[in-house]
């Protein structure tokens, strides 16, 4: 969908490049981030997509087209862009804001009406905000609106330029989760900058990592990178951690499958949990879901804790971490036994050669 090819970019009275001969490939319907230390030529190649600023050598085409040769007008309607701190119009209010575009295109005032409410239900704005000007809203309210602004007009790219950057930590999670959501709606092409690496290990279908002058040194998916670090600048910009960012990626369902069948209410939930302690058995109901653990000894039974395939292994680490026996149980949708999980699944998963393939 969007391609640079051989792409360098110079800043006024600079001799260095920001951008150097850049190749990088974005497929349509992804979320790539972009992402490097300060001045790393993020924002630069970030906006010669849509010609806000111009590249001084290679050419970067948008959907087959060169944009050198597409009409700059054009282009930008089909390219929704939210920059930073939201910068909405302070002087329009909501529906203004959002409607900004349509206006542009002429669209007819109930098709516009029709779509603004469309789009503050969809960012989770209250209908009541639409008469509101940008100084009347918080920051978490500012940051919807422009994003409900750049997908006024449904465009198939929308650019993000480190768009929760300014949003306290509990705000800025919860919109990168409705981001997350939206994505899987809408299937647009979303090339979003940030610095921070948890956001884009949270966001992201494939990292674009820089280094200074704009040097591209890794472009793979979040699992990947952080397996498989390109080079040592890359494995310092993931940090200390990269084990627990894995597993924060990876879901209870990835694990592999369970040897068996749900067992019946004997011994196999019991010899599942025989190497990690024998004088525990797992009680099951007629319907194969589990009820308590049972202690053979003296101690207590401790508290049963389920985990369902969809949570992540990160989450899953907590609990096995939380519960004394060490082991939590995964059921599915229907509440019925899967297996029992122990920290030695979640490693496995880490160091299991085949679950990571390395992409192109």
């Amino acid at each position: 969908m969007i391609r640079f090819e051989n792409v360098t970019k110079y800043h006024k009275g600079k001799k260095a490049p920001a951008v150097t001969a850049l190749n990088l490939d974005i497929r349509e319907g992804e979320l790539c981030v972009l992402i490097g230390p300060s001045g790393c030529g993020k924002t630069s190649i970030l906006k010669m997509i849509n010609r806000l600023d111009l590249q001084d050598e290679g050419t970067i085409s948008v959907d087959g087209s060169d944009i050198g040769e597409t009409d700059v007008v054009s282009l930008r309607r089909r390219i929704g862009f939210m920059m930073q701190n939201a910068a909405l119009f302070p002087h329009r209010t909501v529906e203004a804001n959002i409607a900004a575009v349509p206006h542009l295109l002429k669209w007819d005032k109930e098709k516009t009406r029709r779509r603004v409410v469309e789009l503050m239900d969809l960012v989770g704005l209250p209908p009541e905000l639409a008469g509101r000007y940008p100084s009347q809203l918080s920051g978490g309210q500012q940051s919807r609106v422009a994003l409900a602004r750049a997908l006024a007009s449904d465009p198939p790219v929308i650019l993000m330029d480190e768009p929760f950057s300014a949003l306290d930590p509990l705000i800025r999670e919860r919109l990168q989760d409705e981001l997350v959501s939206l994505q899987k709606r809408l299937h647009k092409t979303i090339v979003l900058v940030t610095h921070d690496m948890e956001e884009a290990i949270k966001l992201a279908d494939r990292i674009a990592v820089f280094e200074e002058e704009g040097k591209l040194v890794q472009f793979d998916t979040p699992k990947n990178i952080l397996a498989y670090p390109a080079s040592p600048f890359v494995q310092q910009f993931v940090g200390n951690d990269p084990s627990l960012k894995r597993l924060a990626l990876m879901k209870v369902s990835e694990l592999e499958e369970p040897d068996s069948a749900a067992p019946r209410l004997d011994s196999a939930a019991e010899t599942r949990l025989a190497h990690v302690s024998p004088a525990l058995k797992l009680v099951l109901n007629d319907q194969h879901q589990p009820i308590s653990w049972l202690s053979d000894s003296h101690h207590p039974a401790p508290r049963l804790t389920l985990v369902s395939g969809t949570e992540s292994l990160h989450h899953a680490l907590l609990k096995i971490l939380s519960t004394p026996s060490g082991v939590i149980v995964q059921v599915d949708d229907d509440g019925k036994y899967t297996r029992c999980i122990s920290t030695s699944h979640l490693y496995d998963a880490l160091h299991d050669p085949q679950r990571e393939v390395v992409n192109d």
